[in-house]
């Protein structure tokens, strides 16, 4: 299984996360990433990240 991330400035992290549960994707209770990232799952229950640019 691969994981994957999607990194998106700063700014528009929480605006990719909103487009993102619009098109489908769930966000899971737990999120084990903190202030680093969010755990979101695509519609076939596979996980990938939204993080913010380094």
């Amino acid at each position: 299984m691969a994981n994957a991330s999607i990194w998106a400035s700063p700014s528009t992290t929480r605006a990719a996360e909103e487009r993102l549960l619009e098109l489908g994707v769930t966000k899971p209770a737990f999120q084990p990433g903190g202030a680093y990232g969010t755990v979101l799952l695509d519609p076939s229950g596979q996980r990938f990240c939204v993080h913010g640019a380094r």
